[in-house]
């Protein structure tokens, strides 16, 4: 590889040291991935040692631990703005290029509190990505005290032919042009009867008991004559996962015998989460 740019995939917040996954790169004209340190927090000059201050000038406790940034370098060539432009045209290479973020990010999660960054995060070099990026570090270590010890579940609330199929947990396409077609479609605009309301409600307000933060999301995926009547991201923390999940069971057997179905897809880092 000749020149080359720098590829961000996330950042990873950890008190230790980590090494960086040990994948095959996936992502088209990529070097394997490997990790740079971002910033260690030290106590800011006039504030007392331990303490940060937020916006209402309350103490909190000091943000330990070191950020690091996952990037690999990449082919500049491929990625130059000029191919950008070429290569969005192309649905195949921009799937591979989504298959083969998601899995460094994916492979990160065991690593630490993890912050992924959009698709086809480039910079001209690493310093570049860690001037550009620190120069929001307050931002990501508001985002890193949010979502960290949670990850990130789908819940849908399916009606139609679909909800005679009995409630599983699945992921989107790891290869090919499926990821995006998936990512492309979005929910029909039909109108919701009461009881479409009124069960996506009790659908909300059950989950959200066992969960720190929700987003209400565009659905990304039709079945053919079935209806997405919810689509929703959940933040759950792992020791809240249990408790999710038993009410997501009562809630699926509830929607099933209405003649719904309801599919949790995940656990995903917090895409929905990030700012």
């Amino acid at each position: 590889m000749s020149a080359t740019l720098t590829y961000v995939y996330c950042v990873v917040h950890s008190r230790a040291r980590i090494s960086p996954p040990q994948l095959r790169p996936r992502l088209p004209g990529s070097a394997p991935p490997r990790v740079i340190a971002l910033t260690r927090q030290p106590p800011a000059a006039g504030r007392p040692k331990g303490l940060r201050y937020d916006r209402r000038k309350r103490p909190r406790r000091a943000f330990r631990g070191t950020l690091r940034l996952v990037v690999s370098d990449v082919d500049a060539a491929l990625y130059s703005e000029e191919a950008l432009v070429q290569g969005l045209q192309d649905l195949e290479w921009v799937s591979q290029c989504a298959v083969g973020h998601e899995a460094v990010v994916q492979a990160c999660l065991s690593k630490g509190t993890v912050v992924p960054m959009k698709l086809l995060t480039l910079f001209a070099s690493d310093e570049r990505a860690v001037a550009e990026i620190g120069s929001r570090i307050d931002q990501i270590v508001e985002t890193v005290r949010h979502v960290s010890g949670a990850l990130e579940w789908g819940v849908r609330l399916v009606t139609g032919q679909a909800a005679a199929r009995p409630v599983r947990v699945r992921r989107l396409p790891k290869t090919g042009r499926g990821y995006l077609e998936a990512k492309r479609k979005l929910a029909s605009g039909t109108r919701r009867s009461p009881r479409d309301e009124g069960l996506s409600d009790r659908i909300v307000k059950t989950l959200s008991k066992s969960a720190t933060d929700m987003r209400r999301r565009e659905s990304i995926e039709q079945v053919p004559g079935s209806r997405v009547l919810l689509d929703v991201a959940y933040l759950v923390a792992k020791r809240a996962t249990t408790a999710f999940q038993r009410r997501l069971r009562s809630l699926a057997a509830e929607a099933s015998r209405a003649g719904y179905e309801v599919i949790l897809t995940g656990p995903w880092p917090p895409y929905h989460f990030v700012e």
